[in-house]
């Protein structure tokens, strides 16, 4: 099962655990990206995040496509959100479900680095005194 979306809803990390759950996991793993207070010595204030909805979602797809195939996972849950985030709102959920540990953990990071690196997502971050775009993804 390969659960991806784009929203500006509200990310609940348990929502993307239970659609992982299964039987035959001994592993599910999940990563939460969080709006944090601080980045290169600024006090970040809030994150705006635009999306591509539709492309963006056939590259989450593709993803976790690739994730199933490249490691041995029954589930994967990835999801993005899009809008104004406040301080400590949850910006990105990945969770995988998977036999045995070792291809949860590793089906996870790779999941992580690939949503940062290709999906047509895009951070600004806005801090005491200016705003910015922050590369080229989240």
């Amino acid at each position: 099962m390969i659960d991806v979306k784009i929203t500006k809803e509200p990310l609940v990390l348990e929502d993307a655990i239970n659609l992982i759950q299964s039987e035959e996991n001994g592993a599910e793993i999940s990563f939460s990206g969080v709006v944090r207070n601080n980045n290169l010595g600024r006090k970040v204030l809030f994150l705006e995040y635009e999306a591509y909805p539709d492309m963006a979602e056939k590259v989450l797809q593709k993803i976790g496509e690739d994730a199933c195939k490249d490691y041995d996972i029954s589930n994967i849950v990835l999801w993005h959100r899009t809008g104004h985030l406040e301080i400590s709102e949850v910006s990105m959920v990945i969770a995988v479900g998977a036999p045995h540990r070792a291809a949860a953990f590793e089906a996870c990071r790779d999941a992580v680095e690939k949503v940062k690196a290709l999906a047509p997502v895009w951070k600004r971050e806005v801090w005491e005194g200016g705003k910015e775009w922050i590369g080229q993804q989240v």
